[in-house]
């Protein structure tokens, strides 16, 4: 090998040897969901000229085009870097202590209707409150920081694209329905059928009307929707599992 070549090969070794220790830091670790709560809590605080007391406000559950469960996972990720970013100057109250205050309200017939009175107990002066809306592959979201003593609204963010599955956020209810016949009805596999229906909707009605929170209109409609799986069909009796699909 010549001085040249030798002269090269120490350039390059000493280039790569800089810019592995000098090199600004990068975000190649950092998913983007991350990356996006990162700068979602600097667009929040930074803006804050005092301390506060910081709470995000639950996502109704008809709020937005995803589950429940993952709009507490997109909170909890935005309160995440919130603390990263804020802990030293602001103090904040997590979901989970919320929810256990919330709970606390129901048990003893509180009429709370809009929240204010168990955020007050809990001293939250600054509300987060996000918006949600639907996109090809994914959501597209933003907050906002909302001071409670004057409504005034003290920062917001930009909105954030969040790659997700929306179908895989559907939510599909569904009940299990046998009908045994009588003495009188061996061998009547469609009155079976038709009284096990019956059955099956009344059920369903219920579980989306007391456990998800629809009105009865919009649950009549819902169920016009519904999936009919005919399990067992014999003379002596039928089985269904009836399903609807919550958008």
């Amino acid at each position: 090998m010549n001085k040249t070549s030798i002269l090269k090969t120490r350039l390059i070794f000493y280039l790569f040897i800089f810019y592995l220790f000098f090199s600004p830091p990068s975000f190649a670790g950092q998913t983007a969901y991350e990356t996006n709560f990162s700068q979602m809590a600097e667009e929040i605080l930074s803006p804050l000229n005092s301390s506060f007391k910081i709470g995000i406000r639950e996502f109704e559950k008809k709020e937005g085009p995803i589950s429940p469960e993952t709009a507490k996972k997109f909170n909890d990720g935005l309160m995440s870097a919130l603390i990263t970013r804020g802990g030293k100057n602001h103090a904040f109250v997590e979901r989970a202590d919320l929810e256990k205050l919330a709970k606390e309200n129901e048990r003893f017939g509180s009429k709370d209707e809009d929240g204010e009175e168990y955020l007050s107990k809990v001293g939250i002066d600054l509300l987060i409150v996000g918006s949600m809306w639907a996109e090809e592959k994914g959501v597209r979201l933003s907050y906002k920081a909302i001071n409670r003593k004057d409504g005034k609204v003290l920062s917001n963010t930009k909105q954030y694209f969040f790659e997700l599955d929306l179908e895989s956020q559907k939510k599909k209810v569904k009940t299990l329905r046998d009908y045994h016949a009588d003495k009188d009805e061996i061998g009547l596999i469609r009155t079976m059928k038709e009284n096990t229906r019956r059955a099956a909707k009344q059920d369903l009605l219920k579980k989306l009307t007391k456990e998800h929170g629809l009105s009865k209109d919009n649950a009549m409609k819902l169920l016009d929707t519904a999936e009919e799986n005919w399990l067992e069909e014999n003379a002596n009796g039928v089985k269904l599992e009836m399903s609807v699909v919550m958008e």
